[in-house]
């Protein structure tokens, strides 16, 4: 959906237009849904997690003054909910140690998860929003409360380490 449709929809949604805060729902929520189970490895979790959020944002909707940011306020909100669980479930130092096998087959078959599980948490995190969420890098900047910046160079450097891994990878392959 284009950022204009998205800009519409959050201006009516504001206003009132119940349709339009479904249209949200349904382009969004299947997204955090995807990132939430990424995070907490249970589709049931994830699901309450999300319905959080969009409890959350029907409350908070109107205070958001700038429509443009509303995919970053909203994965923001997601970041945080997932956060939050793990503090009430004392477990906040494994936020970083997911299971993969909770993803979906199409992604676990590309090689990437696994690669992308090996980056430093910082870069992991620009990867998981930039590419998985589809989010811009403004964004992704947004989402973690850094510089734009910042943001650029973190996910140059995790670049950078995703090839290396694939080519250590694809050079051991050859020589066995």
């Amino acid at each position: 959906m284009k950022a204009e449709h998205i800009e519409i929809l959050v201006l009516q949604s504001q206003e009132g237009h119940i349709p339009s805060y479904e249209h949200l729902f349904k382009h969004f929520a299947p997204l955090m849904l995807k990132y939430a189970v990424y995070k907490v490895h249970d589709p049931m979790i994830a699901e309450d997690l999300v319905q959080n959020v969009w409890i959350k944002v029907s409350k908070k909707l109107s205070q958001l003054n700038d429509v443009s940011l509303f995919r970053s306020w909203l994965f923001r909100a997601m970041r945080w909910e997932v956060i939050d669980w793990y503090r009430q479930q004392r477990e906040f130092e494994d936020i970083d140690n997911y299971d993969l096998s909770a993803t979906d087959d199409k992604e676990q078959d590309s090689g990437l998860l696994p690669q992308i599980a090996k980056l430093a948490n910082d870069e992991r995190e620009i990867v998981e929003h930039y590419y998985l969420n589809e989010l811009s890098l403004i964004e992704t900047a947004l989402v973690l409360g850094i510089p734009e910046g910042t943001a650029k160079s973190r996910l140059y450097r995790a670049r950078e380490s995703l090839k290396a891994h694939y080519e250590k990878e694809t050079n051991n392959d050859e020589h066995r």
